[in-house]
């Protein structure tokens, strides 16, 4: 197990384990959790990669990028994704108030890197910038941000790029359709395609009680929101992020699951 200072600010030795759990550790006014299991039926590397940075005491940086299975090198792709991130936004000149730009960078320049060398590989990546108390998404692909307050009441999530979240934006699937359906694992958008494009939300206030999760396909795919939001609400960081964890692996193994990587990062504010 890494040290909080390892986890705050290494990412390639999370990414290659076969299954990685951090003990709650600070970052910027509040303390964070992350877990991570490579998919039970896969015999290649875990393809999703983790990032927790602290860029200063109010000023982080949370991201979960996953190689599409498919692509060529997925692993590879996610790990140079938060990789860049990393190498942009540890740079002594960044500016904390001011982190959109490195952010845009770091995906915008993986993104080019992907394309240059051919081999078709990609990646989704999803971001939260976190300063003073406020939160701002960003992200490509399916992988998902979503804020729910102590009581269960869902603040925010971030709207996938596949036919399966457009279709519950729409109105024309529920949540239940979602989690069975066979195209769930669709994407429309990724890092490392011509026609990438990174969708930026609106800033929003983190009051005391919220709690902000970011996770791969993994657990949309194969456990609805409700029972998400249930679990994540309340309760120490280390409980819920390892209740959230068994409730999706106990549904992967079922008959209606879809096994995958998965990746969870949980954080809330202290002060």
């Amino acid at each position: 197990m890494l040290s909080p200072d390892q986890c705050c600010h290494s990412v390639l030795q999370c990414h290659r384990s076969e299954q990685f759990s951090a003990e709650p550790f600070a970052l910027a006014n509040g303390q964070c959790a992350m877990h991570y299991t490579k998919s039970y039926i896969k015999t290649g590397p875990n393809e999703d990669a983790c990032l927790a940075l602290q860029v200063d005491d109010e000023h982080a940086i949370l991201a979960v990028a996953d190689g599409v299975g498919g692509h060529p090198l997925g692993e590879m792709a996610s790990e140079r994704q938060v990789s860049l991130l990393r190498e942009m936004l540890s740079h002594a000149d960044v500016d904390p108030e001011n982190l959109r730009n490195p952010i845009l960078n770091a995906i915008e320049t993986c993104n080019q890197e992907l394309l240059g060398e051919g081999k078709g590989s990609a990646t989704t990546v999803t971001v939260v910038e976190i300063s003073h108390n406020q939160i701002r998404p960003y992200h490509v692909g399916d992988s998902s941000v979503l804020i729910t307050g102590q009581r269960g009441r869902m603040r925010l999530q971030t709207v996938s790029h596949s036919p399966v979240s457009l279709g519950i934006e729409a109105g024309l699937l529920d949540a239940d359709q979602a989690t069975r359906s066979e195209e769930r694992n669709i994407v429309l958008n990724l890092v490392g395609t011509q026609e990438m494009r990174i969708e930026i939300g609106a800033t929003l206030s983190l009051a005391r009680f919220d709690t902000l999760l970011l996770c791969s396909d993994g657990l949309t795919d194969n456990v609805e929101l409700d029972d998400i939001a249930s679990i994540i609400r309340s309760g120490p960081l280390r409980s819920r992020i390892e209740a959230l964890q068994a409730r999706c692996q106990q549904i992967m193994h079922s008959e209606v699951g879809y096994p995958d990587d998965l990746s969870l990062i949980l954080y809330r504010r202290s002060r």
